[in-house]
């Protein structure tokens, strides 16, 4: 759209931009060019500044104000060549100005120029909306995970309660004979493991949403761990493993969550006793760490080991590492190593993975020994 006063003006600029191949209407001042813009909804206005009646500056603000004149590239059109109206220009909202005399190859650069921002400008708009509905999507079918994950979880419950039930009384039974005890035994572990996936699920799904809240209390670690080394005996037993415990503390009671830290050191003894060899041996450490308000509590095995460049990923949700590097590679699928960052970070502490000599993995928790006591500081062979 062309708006000018001027006849010969006029004629000039919608000559120049019909022989360009542009369609164009035209108005001779402010109000008909309001009434034209309602109209014709035109993708750029040319608009003379010095009108009578509406000047130029007032009906560019007005043009701003219709349906699609926010968006509209406007191009001021005048006489005048001093900053001041240009500066006005500007603040009525004009994307450009040009002066009279009309330059044709001028007039065609800025309008083709104008023209093509507003085309992208609509583009972006469109995939903009694309992204929000493909985002709105994504977080229904998020919710809609997270409330089937959580109604298999509860549904898991009762018939794991069973079967635990169920073997823990069958291996109660004095006349059962020792190969079926065994068997009841590994139904009995295969259970609790289950069931410890179901909590891990839980308290991973809890730790994104940032509810994973611990339960302080004073807890006595050689009490603890000793709890663990008796429930994972039977487990290392049946394959001729051993389980060593070595805690070197003036004092062993610390203030931290008795749950998560016994789950913590389930998974990493469960996870040592499945990748060590036979006659292989899991070692829990405990010492004092490199600050006296924190301890180091390390659970050591003798399997493959973990490739350096695949440490910082054992850690996240559902990685498989590639085993092209190192054939026997440690591997994980599951959720144990998360739930076990989340929960020692929930704890105040932090976990990390590394060598064991001469053969393994090292997993080595730094916790403070008063939750809340401070972050854990770097170690002294961080390189």
């Amino acid at each position: 759209m062309v708006v000018d006063d001027n006849p010969l003006s006029r004629a000039v600029a919608e000559g120049h931009l019909v022989d360009s191949g542009y369609s164009v209407v035209s108005a001779e001042d402010g109000t008909s060019a309001l009434e034209c813009f309602t109209r014709e909804q035109p993708d750029l206005v040319i608009l003379d500044i010095l009108m009578p009646g509406i000047d130029g500056y007032e009906t560019c603000r007005r043009l701003r104000g219709l349906e699609g004149g926010d968006s509209t590239p406007i191009v001021f059109l005048t006489s005048l060549d001093d900053f001041v109206a240009n500066d006005r220009a500007l603040e009525s909202g004009a994307d450009d100005f040009l002066t009279k005399p009309i330059k044709r190859t001028e007039l065609l650069l800025r309008v083709r120029s104008l023209i093509r921002v507003k085309q992208l400008m609509v583009e972006l708009r469109e995939s903009l909306d694309v992204i929000r509905s493909q985002h709105a999507s994504l977080l229904k079918m998020q919710d809609q995970k997270e409330e089937l994950t959580s109604l298999i979880v509860h549904d898991l419950k009762n018939p794991l309660s069973g079967i635990l039930m169920n073997a823990s009384l069958l291996m109660r039974q004095k006349e059962l004979s020792e190969p079926a005890r065994r068997f009841s035994a590994r139904i009995s572990r295969a259970a609790e493991g289950v069931n410890r996936m179901v909590l891990d699920l839980l308290d991973v799904s809890r730790g994104e949403d940032g509810q994973l809240l611990p339960r302080i209390s004073g807890v006595d670690l050689e009490a603890l761990i000793s709890e663990v080394t008796s429930g994972t005996a039977a487990q290392a037993e049946e394959k001729g493993q051993r389980i060593e415990t070595d805690i070197n503390l003036s004092d062993p009671v610390i203030q931290t969550d008795p749950d998560l830290l016994r789950r913590v050191l389930v998974n990493l003894v469960d996870n040592g006793l499945k990748y060590s060899p036979g006659d292989g041996t899991v070692r829990i450490q405990v010492c004092q760490g490199q600050r006296p308000d924190r301890l180091e509590l390390s659970v050591r095995d003798e399997g493959p080991g973990i490739p350096r460049e695949h440490r910082d990923k054992v850690f996240q949700k559902y990685v498989r590492l590639d085993r092209d590097a190192e054939q026997d590679a440690r591997t994980s699928r599951g959720l144990g190593l998360v739930f076990c960052r989340m929960a020692v970070e929930a704890c105040g502490g932090h976990i990390d993975v590394e060598d064991n000599q001469p053969r393994g993995s090292c997993f080595r928790l730094d916790l403070p020994r008063q939750f809340g006591a401070g972050s854990p500081g770097p170690r002294e062979d961080t390189p």
